[in-house]
């Protein structure tokens, strides 16, 4: 049965699961489902609840959020980190304006702002050549998906994300261009949905997300979007992430 919104989160830190959930609840008044895909067994509080869907995998975090968004119930669907936190009310703030908008089109994706260690992301850091590098072939105006809510069947119809990326960063500039590439209508909502930690990056269980931006996702995305070809990318094929390794090597043993 079809819900509002499906939260998609790639996961290892089992111990923030039952506060995303909770912080969840503060935040919209929908019907949601949260879809966690990760290593690590759903804690048993949430294992009760009928909203949550999980999938084991030991995947890199893309190809985690690609297989949980190919499970997605919702009209919606929002990407989160389970480091965050849900800010009370934001979430619905982000869905009324899609249901609101006077020119209502699938196409549409609001986007929103997050805190990062306590900090409110600077507003230009909204706009996607600020964020990730830039290319001639990616106009300024144009703003990145770190927070954006959007329909799950746009989401689906330009293929998700390209697990070719590793880490989530730049697989949510990739969707981002692509998405404006296929005509996306941006909104912007001026609030924070989410609040999230900050781990410095070759520090714990971020050191591989650390390196798979930098050595990995980083020269990809110049290679992609520094070709003339990519103008012609929008739509990929919604079941690439089968081409990924089912077990990621800078975090999982091969043997897994």
């Amino acid at each position: 049965m079809q819900v509002d919104i499906t939260i998609l989160v790639p996961a290892i830190r089992t111990e923030r699961w039952v506060n995303l959930y909770n912080s969840i609840k503060e935040s919209t008044s929908r019907s949601f489902e949260l879809i966690i895909v990760g290593p690590f067994p759903l804690p048993g509080e949430l294992q009760k609840k009928v909203n949550v869907k999980y999938v084991k995998d030991y995947g890199n975090p893309v190809r985690a959020s690609q297989i949980g968004s190919l499970m997605a119930e919702g009209k919606y669907i929002f990407w989160a980190s389970d480091d965050g936190t849900f800010q009370p009310g934001a979430l619905d703030k982000a869905i009324d304006c899609l249901e609101n908008n006077e020119n209502k089109s699938i196409k549409d994706v609001v986007i929103s702002n997050y805190r990062e260690g306590g900090t409110e992301q600077p507003e230009d850091v909204l706009r996607l050549t600020v964020a990730y590098p830039r290319t001639q072939y990616i106009p300024d105006e144009w703003y990145q998906f770190n927070v954006a809510t959007m329909y799950t069947e746009f989401f689906h119809q330009i293929g998700g994300y390209d697990c070719s990326f590793e880490a989530c960063p730049l697989a949510y500039a990739d969707i981002s261009v692509r998405a404006q590439r296929a005509g996306a209508n941006i909104l912007l909502v001026n609030e924070v949905i989410l609040d999230c930690t900050h781990m410095p990056g070759t520090t714990g269980d971020h050191a591989p997300i650390h390196y798979a931006h930098l050595e990995h996702d980083e020269p990809l995305y110049k290679a992609i979007y520094s070709h003339p070809s990519c103008v012609e990318r929008a739509e990929i094929d919604l079941q690439n992430w089968k081409k990924s390794p089912a077990v990621w090597s800078r975090r999982f043993r091969k043997n897994k």
